[in-house]
């Protein structure tokens, strides 16, 4: 998570939003959505409340994105794993396009300055 979050906004947890995506992961609706809706308190949800406090929050971020990766798992580099770099591809781009789009400028070099390829399970 660690690379994913400082590829994505150097993992600031705060309130500011780049566009539509909010959080250290930078997500918006429809991928929180993807996800599975995560909550920060089960209970009865305030769903029009609940994708802003749970992009907002560390460990609900978290669930949301390992529910998204998990279930759009792709293969984006060709490489026969998924690694470092197809997590932030897939995170990125989305399942559909991962495969044809690369990592280029900002993220490029934040995924590069974090190591990743260095690190065995970054994810």
């Amino acid at each position: 998570m660690n690379c994913l979050c400082q590829t994505m906004s150097h993992c600031v947890v705060d309130d500011n939003c780049t566009g539509a995506a909010c959080g250290p992961f930078r997500i918006n609706r429809e991928y929180w959505a993807a996800s599975g809706k995560p909550v920060i308190h089960y209970g009865v949800p305030d769903i029009d409340n609940e994708y802003n406090k749970c992009v907002k929050n560390w460990g609900c971020s978290v669930r949301s994105v390992l529910g998204y990766l998990s279930r759009f798992q792709q293969d984006c580099n060709g490489n026969g794993k998924f690694d470092c770099y197809d997590y932030i591809a897939t995170h990125l781009f989305g399942p559909h396009e991962c495969r044809k789009k690369k990592l280029t400028g900002e993220y490029l070099q934040r995924y590069q300055s974090c190591d990743c390829g260095k690190i065995p399970d970054c994810h």
